[in-house]
C-alpha cells in the first residue's frame, strides 16, 4: 500500500493572513522547522512544536494534519484516526487526509472501516485516484484480484495523470496471460513518474515482458504471448462483425508483424525496431488509430515525430539490458541530453475522454 506522506504546509507556500499576523508567523516558522525535524526521525519534538503551531494557529489545517502523520509514523494508528476525524469537516480538508485515515484504519486491521473511509473519500473527491489505489490493495491482500484490478482502473480513468494505479496494473498483469496491459500500464507509469526506485522496477518489468511473451517455433516463426482474451470474437460486436480483432488482438498481431528483428535475439535495439516498425504499421499502413484511439500510441507517436523515439526507447527499457544501454548512452549522451529536455519542456497530460485503460475497449 502506497503511504507516501505528501504534506500539506500549506504554510510554506503562502504568506501570513491578515488577522493575529504575529501569530500566525510564529505557527509558520514553528511549522518549518517540525516538518524538518520529522524527516530526520525526531518524531517527538516535531509533534512538539506542531502543537504549538496549532495553539498559535488553530483554524488552519495543516498542524492537525501534520500531527496526525507524525503519530502515524510512529505507529500510532488509533491516536492517527482520533485526531483526523476532529478535522474532516474541514473547510480546507483533502483527499490526503481521508487516505491516511483509511490506511490507519487498514493497519488496525478494520479492513472494511477502511473501504468505507475511502468509499467516503471518492465521493467527496471524485477526481482522485488515491481511494481506488488504496482500496484496491486491500481487495489485492484478501487475493481479490479481479476486484482490484476494477479499481485500479477505474482510479486512471477518473484522475489519468496519477502514476500508482498505472504501477499496481502494469505488476498484477505480468502474472496474467494478458500481458500486453503491463506493456502499456507500465509505460504509462514511467512517462508520469520518469525518475523513482519504481520506474527502475517497471522498466525492469516491460524488458521482461516482452523477453517473456516471445517464442520461436521450430520453423524460426517468432510468436508472441501477449493476449488470450484479445482473440476472442464477440458476433454481436460490430468490429468483430467486419472481421476486426478486439483492442488487444488487434495490438498483439500488430506487434507480431514486426517482429523480424527478433529472430537473432531479443534486446533494446532489436525492441526500438520493432516499437518503431510498430508505429508505422498502425498509424499508416493499417490505420488502426482510427478504429482504435489510443494515448499511449499517439505520445509514442508523437516521441518519434520529435526525433527522440530511440533514446526514449533505450530509456524506457534500460534496467531490463543494463550494459547494453550504457554502451549505447556512451556513444549518444548528447542525444539523450536532448531527449530529456525535451520530454521535461513537454509535459505528458493524459485527459479524462483519452483511451489509456482496458476498460475503454469494452
Amino acid at each position: 500500500m502506497d503511504k507516501n506522506h505528501i504534506s500539506l504546509i500549506i504554510f510554506l507556500l503562502i504568506g501570513s493572513l491578515a488577522i493575529s499576523q504575529t501569530d500566525k508567523e510564529k505557527a509558520i516558522n514553528l511549522g518549518q522547522k517540525a516538518i524538518k525535524l520529522m524527516d530526520e526521525g525526531q518524531l517527538d519534538k516535531s509533534i512538539k512544536l506542531l502543537k504549538k503551531a496549532e495553539n498559535l494557529d488553530p483554524d488552519r489545517i495543516d498542524y492537525p494534519y501534520e500531527i496526525a502523520y507524525a503519530y502515524y509514523k510512529k505507529k500510532n494508528y488509533k491516536k492517527t484516526i482520533k485526531i483526523l476525524h476532529t478535522i474532516t469537516d474541514h473547510k480546507d480538508v483533502s483527499d490526503y487526509i481521508y487516505q491516511l485515515l483509511g490506511n490507519s484504519y487498514d493497519y488496525i486491521d478494520k479492513p472494511e472501516k477502511a473501504l468505507e473511509t475511502y468509499n467516503i473519500g471518492m465521493k467527496k473527491f471524485p477526481d482522485s485516484g488515491k481511494f481506488y489505489l488504496e482500496a484496491g490493495q486491500i481487495k489485492f491482500s484478501h487475493k481479490k484480484y479481479d476486484e482490484a484490478m476494477d479499481l485500479w482502473e477505474k482510479g486512471i480513468k477518473v484522475d489519468p495523470n496519477y502514476s500508482s494505479n498505472y504501477y499496481r496494473l502494469a505488476k498484477l498483469f505480468s502474472y496474467t496471460k494478458e500481458r500486453i496491459w503491463t506493456l502499456i500500464y507500465g509505460e504509462y507509469f514511467m512517462l508520469l513518474e520518469p525518475n523513482t526506485k519504481r520506474t527502475e522496477e517497471i522498466s525492469k518489468l516491460l524488458f521482461e515482458n516482452y523477453k517473456k511473451s516471445r517464442e520461436m517455433t521450430s520453423d524460426s516463426t517468432v510468436v508472441f504471448h501477449l493476449t488470450e482474451k484479445g482473440h476472442n470474437i464477440n458476433l454481436a460486436d460490430e468490429k468483430s462483425k467486419k472481421g476486426i480483432l478486439p483492442f488487444g488482438g488487434t495490438f498483439a498481431l500488430s506487434l507480431v508483424a514486426t517482429t523480424g528483428w527478433f529472430k537473432e535475439q531479443l534486446d533494446i535495439k532489436a525492441l526500438y525496431q520493432v516499437r518503431k516498425d510498430f508505429l508505422n504499421y498502425w498509424f499508416i499502413e493499417k490505420k488502426f488509430n482510427q478504429i482504435y484511439p489510443n494515448k499511449l500510441f499517439s505520445i509514442q507517436k508523437e516521441i518519434q515525430e520529435a526525433t527522440f523515439f530511440e533514446a526514449y526507447t533505450y530509456w524506457l527499457l534500460s534496467e531490463g539490458s543494463l550494459t547494453e544501454y550504457q554502451n549505447w548512452y556512451s556513444e549518444n549522451e548528447q542525444k539523450f541530453s536532448d531527449f530529456v529536455n525535451w520530454f521535461n519542456r513537454e509535459k505528458i497530460d493524459i485527459r479524462k475522454k483519452d483511451f489509456n485503460s482496458r476498460k475503454d475497449y469494452k
